[in-house]
């Protein structure tokens, strides 16, 4: 719900085919994919895009990760309430909340 990109590597799970404890094995490098700052057309905003585009829509979105646009059963006060928390706290979100605010403030038109 609040990840900002998502993770990216070779996993085995052929470790997993005996009754034992879980192994989680990955091989090569790990990476990161933090998608387009633009979300495609008719697509839902998704990582990163949620700090950008479609704020106002925000907090439905993220609850939206969960269940069918807000008719999951977490509790939106609480979702809001961290939204808010990460906003205020983490560097890499106000940066993206700056740009939030220059695409909305000025007529941008090849936002990349």
């Amino acid at each position: 719900m609040f990840a900002m990109r998502s993770f990216g590597a070779t996993v085995y799970e052929s470790v997993n085919l005996i009754p034992d404890p879980y192994v989680f094995k990955i091989s090569g490098q790990i990476c990161h994919h933090i998608g387009s700052f633009c979300p495609p057309s008719n697509c839902r905003t998704c990582f990163l895009q949620m700090c950008i585009y479609d704020t106002e829509y925000e907090l439905q979105n993220r609850l939206g990760c969960f269940g069918d646009h807000g008719s999951s059963s977490l509790d939106e006060e609480v979702v809001l309430l961290l939204m808010r928390i990460v906003d205020e706290i983490n560097a890499l979100v106000k940066l993206f909340l700056t740009a939030r605010d220059i695409r909305c403030s000025s007529n941008v038109p090849n936002f990349v």
